[in-house]
């Protein structure tokens, strides 16, 4: 014979569930953004550490068509 506590145990075990299912969620959602704000911060990193690149292979007379071969070997 079931007890009357049993029902409301199993309804403050759904809600728990469906509390816990909406934090993972919130904090995937979170991690995801973080990751991708990182990476798009490396990615302006890089494209200026290769602008400050091209611009000294031009001073020292390196042709553009090269660096940017060589960026395409690293990209890699």
């Amino acid at each position: 014979m079931r007890s009357i506590f049993d029902g409301e145990i199993e309804k403050l075990q759904q809600q728990y569930d469906g509390i816990l299912a909406d934090a993972l969620k919130k904090k995937e959602e979170e991690a995801k953004k973080a990751v991708k704000e990182a990476n798009h911060r490396a990615s302006e990193r890089e494209k200026a550490r290769y602008e400050q690149i091209k611009e000294l292979g031009r001073k020292i007379g390196i042709s553009e068509d090269f660096l940017n071969d060589i960026a395409k070997i690293y990209s890699k």
